[in-house]
């Protein structure tokens, strides 16, 4: 319980961040993603994800808001998304992946191919991206990411 009290402002702070970039539809779909994994933390007794639902939580908008580049509504989901998979929330096929915002953000012929090693390997890249933009002054665009990449952001600023 504590987790979801900790992590209360941080989730509302990013539900009000995203309505005004989200569709009605995918602005539900993320709603029911936090939904999800507060269900999760309340019902399992599990420290790795509850660690990783409070580090999700509190540094998703830091990561939208200063290192997305060109932030859209597909870039959100697919940074929700990626988060949602790794996290075991949600799996591959989830109707996200029909969601015009989502499509116009992935090439749905590649993303076709990915895998959940794929995923946590398109998260890994994005943090050397994110890395090097900050620390080397380097310009990589930042599409999304996932929780190894929210968690570098939080590193980052510390």
């Amino acid at each position: 319980m504590n987790a979801l009290k900790s992590t209360t402002d941080y989730r509302q702070k990013a539900l009000d961040y995203m309505k005004p970039i989200l569709c009605s539809n995918s602005y539900i779909w993320v709603n029911n993603v936090f939904s999800v994994i507060n269900k999760r933390v309340l019902t399992r007794k599990d420290d790795k994800f509850e660690a990783n639902a409070i580090l999700f939580y509190t540094n998703l908008v830091d990561f939208l808001d200063k290192h997305v580049t060109d932030i859209s509504s597909g870039k959100v989901l697919l940074t929700v998304y990626t988060c949602a998979i790794e996290l075991g929330v949600c799996e591959l096929g989830d109707e996200v992946e029909t969601y015009m915002d989502f499509k116009e953000e992935v090439d749905m012929d590649d993303w076709k191919q990915m895998t959940v090693e794929t995923i946590k390997n398109f998260d890994m890249v994005i943090t050397t991206k994110l890395m090097q933009n900050v620390y080397a002054n380097e310009k990589y665009e930042i599409i999304g990411g996932g929780l190894l990449s929210l968690n570098t952001v939080a590193l980052m600023h510390n």
